[in-house]
């Protein structure tokens, strides 16, 4: 391997609005930056992780990601307080491996004025706790810092949705994950009780990742992981794979069935139970056959999101991957838990007595 070579994706989209969170260039997490997830789990599993080519451009892509972010994040604050786009998103790319996420680190001290607002998961100083609180070198004063701001913050409690990316359960989500960080566990048990309350419809507009059942899914399974409580969640599995009847499909991360499909993985790593894993194999069957006959898009219909993770190809491949991973009978770890590889390891990889069937 040349050393010195690099590696990089420029997302576009087809579409009047070229901009997603205000990704400068589209190099974030959330577009082509997370396609080094993708290479990462290649590296990684069985079947590829033997193939030097796969190593070779892992690495060219983390050096070309480092040269881009240089380029369009020399400021180090353009959205930099959204865990999805942006600097800080690059920071979790980059270094999720890791113990501790200093530059994100240093994006809290922008938030200590009680005027600057929380704003929402993926936009402001929640997602950022949620993150920085699975890396255990995370100075627990820091984490009460946020804390605090985030449950004194009255505009939270005027979110418009109770999803994760702009609603409710993302702050619960990050409120709960901070508490476990500081060791408390009552205040842990208390958010669990409120997340189970928390129900959307049964239908395919509701069953996404970041809007609905599927993200609620990912977060009760890590919550019950986490706090060793018995949990069955078979019925809220099942609200998460609604497909339309008819017309294209959107298989994307977002809203859409890669999402989906990585909440079922999660759920089926959380609590070693074959079933979710069964469930997950079905749904993405029915997915490609209903994509086959009626069309699919990525994001959002009519606007082709070309690479990016969240709303583009790479998280539908990446998806695609850690099923055929987990069928394999690897632990995998999920990039749309924003969570570094530690805390899944530490607190969501099930034992291996139950073994896949």
């Amino acid at each position: 391997e040349n050393d010195s070579a690099e590696t990089g994706w420029i997302g576009g989209v087809y579409g009047k609005l070229p901009i997603s969170y205000e990704s400068s260039n589209l190099i974030s997490f959330h577009d082509t930056g997370g396609i080094l997830f993708l290479l990462k789990h290649l590296t990684e599993h069985k079947d590829t992780r033997n193939h030097s080519q796969y190593y070779d451009l892992y690495n060219q892509a983390k050096r070309g990601l480092k040269s881009l972010s240089n380029a369009y994040y020399s400021q180090q604050n353009s959205a930099s307080a959204s865990i999805i786009s942006g600097s800080s998103s690059l920071n979790f790319v980059l270094k999720h491996n890791g113990s501790r996420l200093k530059e994100v680190e240093e994006v809290v001290s922008r938030f200590q004025s009680e005027e600057v607002p929380c704003g929402d998961i993926f936009n402001g100083l929640a997602g950022i706790g949620l993150m920085l609180a699975s890396f255990s070198d995370t100075a627990d004063g820091l984490l009460k810092i946020i804390y605090h701001k985030i449950s004194n913050d009255k505009q939270l409690s005027n979110l418009s949705s109770d999803g994760i990316a702009h609603g409710n359960l993302g702050i619960i989500w990050a409120k709960f994950r901070i508490s476990y960080a500081l060791g408390n566990l009552e205040e842990c048990r208390d958010l669990f009780k409120q997340t189970l309350q928390i129900s959307f419809p049964n239908t395919v507009n509701a069953s996404g990742w970041c809007n609905g059942n599927a993200g609620l899914l990912m977060v009760l399974a890590e919550m019950a992981r986490t706090l060793k409580e018995q949990l069955n969640l078979y019925e809220l599995a099942k609200k998460s794979i609604i497909l339309p009847e008819n017309g294209p499909v959107d298989l994307s991360i977002c809203h859409g069935v890669a999402g989906v499909l990585q909440s079922l993985l999660f759920a089926h790593e959380a609590f070693g139970d074959s079933w979710y894993l069964s469930l997950a194999n079905q749904y993405w069957l029915n997915a490609l056959d209903l994509a086959n006959a009626h069309g699919f898009y990525t994001g959002e219909n009519n606007r082709d999101y070309l690479l990016g993770y969240f709303l583009g190809w790479s998280g539908v491949a990446d998806s695609a991957l850690l099923l055929e991973m987990s069928n394999n009978g690897e632990h995998v770890w999920f990039p749309i838990n924003l969570s570094s590889v530690a805390y899944q390891q530490n607190n969501v990889y099930k034992e291996y007595k139950e073994c896949v069937h």
